[in-house]
C-alpha cells in the first residue's frame, strides 16, 4: 500500500534501486560518490557476522556466503534511504522476495544495516520495525533478527519483541535515548493496526531529535 499516493522506490534482486519522480529533495550533506561502497561495504560485514551466528543458533546448517541478490538488496536500500533523506514527504519501498531466495536472512541483514544508517540530510534511522502477520513467521524470523543483531556485536537488550499491544506502545512511546526504547522491534501487523485505529489513523510515538525514526 502506498498512502498519499507516494514515489515508490523499487528494490529487486540483482537490479538497481528505481526512484519514480518525486518531489525536489535537499541533501545538505550531499550526495557522495562513496555511499554505494560504504552501503556495500556494510551489507557484507553484516551477513558475515550475522550468517556465523545463524549457524550457531541453529538457523542455518552451514555459513554459506551472502548471494549477489541478498548483497544487492540491502545496499540498494540502504543507498535509497540516504539519497531520499531530503524529501519533504516520506518515500516507501518495496523489496521483492521469490520463494527460496533467503528472504529471512535478508530482512534480518537489513534490519541490522539500518540502524544508525545516516541519510544526506543528517537524520538516522533510530528504530526499525519487524512486522509479521503470523505468530509463527513472527517467531521464526525473530530468531534471525536476533541472531544477525548479536552477530554484529549489537547489545540483545536492544532488541525486544513487543507479544502485547501495550509493549508496542511502551516501546514506540518510550523517550529517544532511554533504555528502555529499543533499536529494533519484533512483532505482528496485527498489533500495529490495534494502535493506529486506536490513535485514529496515529500510531504515538516519541519526537526524534534530528533522526530519520522508524
Amino acid at each position: 500500500m502506498n498512502p498519499g499516493n507516494l514515489p515508490i522506490a523499487y528494490v529487486e534482486a540483482a537490479e538497481e534501486v528505481h526512484n519514480l519522480t518525486g518531489p525536489p529533495r535537499s541533501c545538505p550533506l550531499g550526495v557522495t560518490n562513496d555511499v554505494r561502497e560504504r552501503a556495500l561495504r556494510l551489507a557484507r560485514e553484516v551477513f558475515t557476522g550475522g550468517l556465523a551466528a545463524a549457524v550457531s543458533g541453529g538457523q542455518s546448517r552451514t555459513t554459506p556466503p551472502p548471494r549477489p541478490h541478498q548483497l544487492n538488496a540491502v545496499a540498494n536500500l540502504l543507498e535509497a534511504v540516504y539519497r531520499d533523506g531530503g524529501a519533504p514527504e516520506p518515500i516507501n519501498y518495496l523489496l521483492q522476495h521469490s520463494t527460496g531466495s533467503g528472504k529471512s536472512f535478508t530482512i534480518a541483514a537489513l534490519a541490522v544495516a539500518l540502524v544508525g544508517w545516516g541519510d544526506c540530510a543528517g537524520g538516522r534511522v533510530g528504530m526499525v520495525l519487524v512486522l509479521n502477520d503470523r505468530l509463527q513467521l513472527d517467531r521464526q524470523l525473530g530468531s534471525c533478527v536476533e541472531a544477525f543483531w548479536t552477530g554484529n556485536g549489537r547489545p540483545l537488550a536492544s532488541l525486544r519483541r513487543a507479544s502485547t499491544t501495550a509493549e508496542l506502545s511502551g516501546f514506540l512511546s518510550a523517550p529517544w535515548g532511554a533504555a528502555s526504547r529499543p533499536e529494533v522491534v519484533l512483532t505482528t501487523v496485527q498489533k500495529l493496526a490495534t494502535l493506529w485505529r486506536a490513535g485514529g489513523g496515529r500510531v504515538r510515538a516519541a519526537a526524534g531529535n534530528g533522526d530519520a525514526g522508524q
